[in-house]
């Protein structure tokens, strides 16, 4: 609960986390001011910031390098590792 010192305790997705002890992946990237965010033709979506989405000409290479640095970031925010959840070949 260390993590919590972060957020703001009377938000109503902390007070959640407070109850089922777990947070969303967008919601951390969202907070961590990372919507929008775009590298190459990848960019984080500025409606959910848990979809990557292709803006018309983005690599595998763009997306790759896109969660890498959404990772690095929340973990070096809040010290949570964000998984990926689909795997690129």
């Amino acid at each position: 609960q260390a993590l919590l010192m972060h957020f703001d305790k009377d938000n109503e997705k902390v007070q959640k986390f407070l109850e089922i002890q777990k947070l969303s992946a967008g919601w951390l990237i969202e907070q961590a001011g990372l919507k929008g965010t775009k590298i190459g033709g990848a960019q984080v979506s500025k409606v959910h910031g848990n979809f990557i989405v292709n803006t018309g000409n983005a690599t595998a290479k763009d997306v790759q390098t896109l969660i890498e640095k959404i990772q690095q970031e929340v973990y070096t925010r809040y010290e949570i590792e964000l998984e990926v959840e689909i795997v690129l070949p």
